[in-house]
């Protein structure tokens, strides 16, 4: 690749026009732009889909196994997303990275059921 193409797009900040992400007892799912993932317990372990891969499974925990694929995502330096939806169901200590990132976005919304933090 020339160089000067890869440093004009490794300058700019990652751009979405939607993250959505939702938790819930099963599922951990969350969509960037038009690219959806799910990781959902099955079983013993989790089945985790990403967009033109094969289904991957594993022992691990659904939340854990998510979290490792959801959490670069969000933590992009100078990521920018104009609208951020989060619909959290279950209360984890995997999802601690939610309420520890910076997200800036124009428009957030967020749905928490049954959540307690605590301190």
């Amino acid at each position: 690749m020339n160089t000067s193409i890869k440093y004009i797009a490794d300058s700019r900040p990652p751009s979405f026009n939607r993250i959505d992400i939702s938790a819930d007892d099963t599922r951990l799912s969350w969509t960037l732009d038009d690219k959806s993932f799910n990781c959902e317990l099955n079983g013993y372990g989790c089945s985790l889909k990403i967009p033109n891969f094969s289904e991957i499974k594993s022992d691990e925990y659904y939340l854990k196994k998510g979290m490792e694929y959801l959490s670069p995502a969000l933590e992009m330096p100078n990521i920018q997303v104009n609208r951020l939806s989060l619909c959290i169901g279950k209360e984890s200590a995997y999802l601690n990275d939610f309420f520890a990132s910076t997200i800036p976005c124009k428009k957030c919304i967020h749905q928490f059921i049954q959540v307690q933090q605590f301190y």
